[in-house]
This record gives structure tokens, C-alpha cells and sequence, in this order.
């Protein structure tokens, strides 16, 4: 892979007790033994305010046969939905890319 992907998704937290992103991305870091890739934890659970909302983010480190790929993980829960953003890349460039398309992210 050399092209980075940006990816965003919702999934319903109803019942689960999950309240924040961080949250989220905690019983998300639970699963991560069971991946069929070899990662590293790179960035462990923590967050960051974008547009004055404050998300989980977690990022992970993949050693593969095309090189080293790194994803940056970020949730935040709304509405009893977890809303995630996903940024894949495998350079410094895209990852400054993939920085300024989660900056656009806002709320209304």
C-alpha cells in the first residue's frame, strides 16, 4: 500500500456503557490480540480536542511485506454512537494529510 486511506464509520453503543472515545477505543485495544496482523502499539489511548471536541485517538504500527504502515485510530462518542475516523499511511507527507483532513472535522 502506498496511498493513504482515510475511513469513518458509526457503530451504536447502546448497552455497552461505553461513554467517551477514549472508551471506545479501549474495548477496541481489547480486540487488537485477536488481529491477523503483527502490530505495535505505538500511541496507547489517550485524546485530542479537534474543533473543541475531544476525541480518542490510538495509534498502531504494522510491519508487513510492502513496509512499515501506520494507523491512527480517533472516536468520539454522540448520541449513543461511537463515531470513529480511521487514517492510514505509510510516510510523514500523507500523514500531515491525513492530520488536516481531522482538523476539518466539526459538529452542529
Amino acid at each position: 500500500m502506498t496511498n493513504a486511506v482515510f475511513a469513518c464509520g458509526a457503530e451504536s453503543l447502546a448497552g455497552s456503557g461505553i461513554k467517551t472515545g477514549e472508551d471506545y477505543l479501549a474495548a477496541l485495544k481489547k480486540l487488537l490480540p485477536y488481529a491477523q496482523a503483527a502490530y505495535q502499539l505505538e500511541e496507547d489511548v489517550g485524546s485530542e480536542s479537534i474543533n473543541g471536541e475531544d476525541f480518542g485517538v490510538l495509534t498502531l504500527k504494522v510491519e508487513g511485506p510492502a513496509g512499515t504502515v501506520r494507523q491512527k485510530y480517533y472516536a468520539v462518542a454522540k448520541r449513543d454512537y461511537a463515531l470513529f475516523c480511521i487514517s492510514t499511511y505509510t510516510n510523514d507527507a500523507d500523514r500531515l494529510l491525513m492530520t488536516k483532513a481531522v482538523s476539518s472535522i466539526s459538529f452542529r
